[in-house]
């Protein structure tokens, strides 16, 4: 993986949404939780994007979306107090109507990681971060961790993630994430490796 010379980060706004939902649709579909949601990659890429257009639209009015300026990848978080707390109005209804006959095995996920979430601490939650996969490896995703990590790092706030697959768990190692207990949402289900990040400020400069 290279990083690109210069990435430049903004923030989501409520125009976004399309973009926001067509990467996310499209960064997932060969994720390592597509196959077990959803068999078959053409029932997949029909049902994503309708899936996703649930968290892009309450993200950008909720949660806190950050955008590589080309368009090309997307981190979602959400700012969790420590009863990590996460409600999207009307999901059940939507989710329902987004999945269709896959609903069991998004409601099978959805239980799992809320049952899974760590409370006790307020922290931001990264629940995805995605990049095209024609752009892929070229450091896009690194970037906007390192965008945010600032952020929290200067604030003294942890974080909290679900990686989907090893590689996605060495990933999130190279940047201070440390595992916890992995849990499978089914017992046919691919694991989630769930891990946690400790705040990195930054030392204090003495005065001469």
């Amino acid at each position: 993986m290279t990083e690109p010379a210069t990435v430049t980060v903004r923030y989501g706004t409520t125009r976004d949404e399309d973009t926001v939902t067509r990467l996310l649709a499209d960064g997932f579909l060969h994720g390592d939780f597509g196959p077990w949601l959803i068999p078959d990659v053409r029932d997949r890429a029909s049902v994503y994007p309708a899936y996703f257009r649930i968290f892009a639209a309450h993200a950008l009015k909720a949660g806190w979306v950050e955008l590589a300026s080309d368009e090309n990848a997307v981190a979602v978080w959400y700012p969790l107090g420590a009863d990590a707390a996460l409600s999207i109005p009307g999901y059940n209804e939507q989710l329902a109507v987004a999945v269709g006959t896959f609903l069991p095995r998004f409601q099978a996920l959805d239980t799992a990681m809320h049952n899974h979430h760590p409370t006790g601490r307020a922290h931001h939650y990264l629940a995805f971060l995605a990049v095209r996969p024609d752009q892929q490896n070229r450091g896009l995703g690194t970037a906007l961790l390192r965008n945010h990590h600032r952020y929290l790092d200067a604030r003294g706030v942890p974080a909290y993630l679900e990686a989907t697959g090893l590689n996605n768990q060495r990933l999130y190692q190279r940047h201070d994430y440390h595992p916890r207990e992995i849990y499978h949402p089914s017992p046919d289900s691919p694991p989630l490796h769930p891990m946690w990040r400790e705040p990195h400020p930054r030392p204090r400069r003495s005065r001469e």
